[in-house]
């Protein structure tokens, strides 16, 4: 009986929370960097990075030019996939000549050794160092390859601070029609589930729930005798799309028996809230927050994550306080 149990938590416990300026002349250590006094969250100007276990990225902070203009350095901080081990370290390419600027150096490691240019495996590239390609419309083409996206690094919880406004938009009609999209995936077995749903939706407030219940084999009509899954969203926000609530919560729970012809709309169960909750998420951008990364702080509010696991249940939740 308890392996059915493991069935749906594990299905449920993989819901993804799931895939450039210049400082020419300048030495090492020009751009600010503070590393907090638990040596795993270092703060940029804009952006908190934390270490993410079982993946490992850098970040890219600052390159120039050093030893009288004949060596370029590019300046990381790694983030080891231990989740414990974070260290600076610089990477240098020697030059033939002295030049005038990071960026002449650069070009001219383009051209003759762009190998020296390519990144480490899955590296974000500051906004300093973007900004100063953008400037000098500089390509980044031998780069490109080894670069992460901070919004890539956001869902898989390795960002706890952003310098930016987190808003909803005052238009729900596309979270309706996702919403709706995802229920029709499963009007063919809809009849063998207990299904409770309600939505109501206003410009500055909705509120959606839905909960599945698998009832038990004598207890058709019981679902409170069965296993259940359930999603709710709920959200206010202010004439500017600010949040003043919000609050996401899904769950599964088991408390009954089930035989093995049950086991195909189980499973249908267990993909349906993780398509659901994947899809709110996308919505209304969620994702940041999760058991490694449990706060997630923009300029206006904290997103904060909670998990309560127990042997015969689950449940998650996202919300603003």
């Amino acid at each position: 009986m308890k392996r059915y149990v493991c069935v749906l938590l594990a299905m449920l416990l993989t819901l993804t929370g799931c895939a450039a300026f210049e400082l020419n002349n300048l030495p090492p250590q020009a751009v600010e960097l503070e590393v907090l006094e638990d040596d795993k969250v270092t703060r940029l100007a804009d952006i908190d990075f934390v270490p993410v276990p079982g993946f490992a990225y850098n970040v890219l902070l600052e390159e120039g030019l050093a030893g009288g203009n004949k060596v370029f350095y590019r300046r990381f901080i790694a983030y080891g996939e231990t989740g414990d081990e974070v260290h600076e370290f610089v990477t240098e390419a020697e030059l033939p000549r002295s030049f005038p600027s990071a960026q002449e150096a650069r070009s001219y490691l383009t051209r003759v050794t762009p190998e020296k240019l390519h990144l480490p495996e899955n590296t974000y590239v500051s906004d300093s160092v973007h900004y100063s390609w953008e400037e000098e419309a500089y390509p980044a083409a031998v780069e490109e390859e080894q670069r992460i996206s901070l919004t890539a690094l956001k869902r898989l919880g390795a960002v706890s601070r952003l310098n930016e406004y987190y808003v909803i938009g005052k238009n729900p009609e596309p979270l309706v029609a996702a919403i709706e999209a995802v229920e029709a995936g499963i009007a063919d077995v809809a009849d063998s589930f207990v299904v409770e749903r309600s939505l109501e939706s206003l410009p500055q407030s909705f509120a959606y729930s839905i909960a599945l219940a698998l009832p038990g084999k004598k207890q058709v009509q019981n679902s409170a005798e069965a296993m259940q899954a359930s999603v709710s969203l709920q959200y206010q926000i202010d004439e500017l799309g600010n949040p003043l609530h919000l609050e996401l919560v899904y769950s599964a729970a088991f408390q009954n028996g089930l035989d093995d012809g049950n086991m195909a709309l189980l499973n249908r169960m267990a993909a349906f809230v993780n398509e659901l909750v994947d899809t709110l998420k996308e919505q209304l951008d969620l994702f940041g927050v999760n058991s490694n990364n449990p706060s997630l702080t923009y300029s206006n509010v904290t997103l904060y994550y909670e998990e309560e696991k127990l042997p015969d249940s689950l449940c998650r939740k996202i919300e603003i306080r």
